[in-house]
């Protein structure tokens, strides 16, 4: 396989000059060195990118689902609208990366470095972010009772539930009843404390 001869072909058909999109799903990249490359919208998924150089590479709406990108570096990369539902992402650097509406439902970020990520708006239900560097990502995150929140300037993830803060502010009592057994009592001993944490941060990619 080819694998500048993809990345050059998906580079014009992100161009609208012809070319081909990249498929590189189940694609074996452990250790390549794809640093500064367009993938913007390529698939992905279940790609083995583990220990990989992803450093400013363009990964704009592309589909990782289910990929492998432990220990890879992703330093500066941009992953806005990115697919990396239930993808392996522990231990990778993606400090300075652009997560913003990424979808991270169940990915594993266990001791990622996120310093300086930009994750607003992005999808973190049921996220595993255990020893993650969060440092100025603007992302908090609450322990209390069952479940885990993940909180930013917009939204926040509480279990598998990822809304707007304004919704969380409205939900009935109802609705949260609804979303799983003991939910109400949860929200109740810590909405407060949870709307207040949200209302304290101040993202840094916010426009003033």
């Amino acid at each position: 396989m080819d694998i500048k001869k993809i990345i050059e072909d998906h580079r014009i058909w992100v161009a609208g000059d012809g070319g081909e999109r990249a498929n590189l799903s189940e694609v074996d990249l452990r250790g390549a060195n794809l640093r500064g490359a367009n993938l913007r919208g390529a698939d992905l998924r279940d790609a083995d990118l583990s220990e990989a150089d992803l450093r400013r590479a363009n990964l704009r709406g592309a589909n990782l689902r289910d990929a492998n990108l432990r220990d890879a570096n992703l330093h500066g990369a941009n992953l806005r609208d990115a697919d990396l539902r239930d993808a392996d992402l522990s231990d990778a650097d993606l400090s300075d990366a652009n997560l913003r509406d990424a979808n991270l439902r169940r990915a594993n970020l266990r001791g990622a470095n996120l310093r300086d990520a930009d994750l607003s708006d992005a999808d973190l239900s049921d996220a595993n972010l255990r020893d993650a560097n969060l440092r100025g990502s603007g992302l908090k995150v609450f322990h209390g009772g069952e479940w885990i929140a993940y909180i930013n300037s917009t939204d926040i993830s509480i279990g598998c539930q990822f809304h707007s803060i304004e919704d969380w502010k409205n939900f009935t009592d109802d609705e949260i009843d609804q979303m799983a057994g003991g939910a109400l009592d949860y929200w109740r001993e810590n909405k407060e404390i949870i709307l207040m944490i949200a209302g304290s941060i101040k993202s840094k990619w916010e426009t003033p």
